[in-house]
Parts: structure tokens; C-alpha cells; sequence
């Protein structure tokens, strides 16, 4: 083989190998990614929780439910949060829009 030819296909095959490295290393992270998905609720989970509900504020002060919980279930129930702040006048607005899944509220 002509030593130029030798020359692209050792090019050739190097950007073939970092394309395959990069190939893998894309599919790894989209398994990692995918493993971490929260998985969906069946009925019977989604009704249990739809249920709780009625005893928010019993739940939300039981001594058991420690603050990363009250955390969670703040991500669970709220889509968005938004803090304005208007120095100036010493005033903060905070809206809070909750779920579309709490929605039946």
C-alpha cells in the first residue's frame, strides 16, 4: 500500500475510533439517565397520594416528616416558584403555581 494511502487510512481509522468512543460514551450516559428517570405512578400510588391531600397539614408538621421531605413534597405539589423583590419599597412577591397533577385541589 502507497504510504500516503497508509498515511489516510491511519487518519480514517483514528476518527473512526473517537467517533465509536464518543458513540459509547453517549449511550452510557443515556442509560444513566434513564435509570435515573423517576418511573411512573401506578393508579393505586397516584390515588394514595391524591388521598394524603385531605391531611396536608397533619403530614406537614407530624415529627416525622423531616425537612427534606417537606422539600419533596414541595417539588411534588409546586411546578414554580417566583420571588420578586422590589427593593426599593422593602416588598417581595412570591407566587407559587402549582402542579397541573394537584390541580383538583
Amino acid at each position: 500500500m502507497d504510504p500516503e494511502n497508509r498515511l489516510v487510512a491511519r487518519g480514517l481509522e483514528a476518527e473512526w475510533e473517537s467517533a465509536l468512543l464518543e458513540l459509547k460514551t453517549a449511550e452510557s450516559e443515556l442509560s444513566d439517565r434513564e435509570h435515573a428517570r423517576p418511573r411512573s405512578l401506578t393508579h393505586e400510588e397516584r390515588d394514595a397520594i391524591l388521598a394524603l391531600r385531605k391531611d396536608l397539614k397533619r403530614i406537614w408538621f407530624a415529627p416525622t416528616t423531616s425537612d427534606r421531605d417537606r422539600k419533596e413534597l414541595l417539588r411534588t405539589l409546586l411546578d414554580d416558584v417566583t420571588l420578586r423583590v422590589e427593593r426599593d419599597k422593602y416588598k417581595a412577591h412570591l407566587t407559587l403555581r402549582r402542579s397541573k397533577a394537584t390541580s383538583a385541589w
